[in-house]
């Protein structure tokens, strides 16, 4: 009967606690990859890092995902992030790192 009760009151409070501001949807700018490798021919994984990115962000539901040529464009499309990163040779594979920055800092 306590527990019952315990677990009412517990429900009636977590309820209250629901934020009641309106989510608001970050706007995440995709940007090519610089290619650090050297190698001329890997300048198509530019590229095709954002392609993937972008396919697999698309379906979130907090964030609003585009892809741009640069920064300048980004900015134009109120972009809140940025998602940018490098591609680089490491030993005698690659490694690509991405990094996500607030587009207003």
């Amino acid at each position: 009967m306590y527990f019952s009760r315990f677990l009412l009151v517990l429900m009636v409070l977590l309820v209250g606690c629901q934020s009641s501001a309106p989510r608001v949807m970050e706007r995440l700018a995709l940007l090519p990859f610089a290619n650090l490798t050297g190698d001329r021919s890997l300048d198509w994984l530019s590229r095709g890092a954002q392609v993937v990115l972008n396919r697999q962000l698309a379906t979130s539901r907090v964030v609003s995902v585009a892809p741009y040529g640069d920064v300048g464009g980004a900015v134009l499309g109120r972009a809140t992030l940025l998602l940018h990163g490098v591609i680089e040779r490491r030993g005698s594979g690659y490694r690509l790192e991405a990094f996500v920055e607030d587009s207003t800092t």
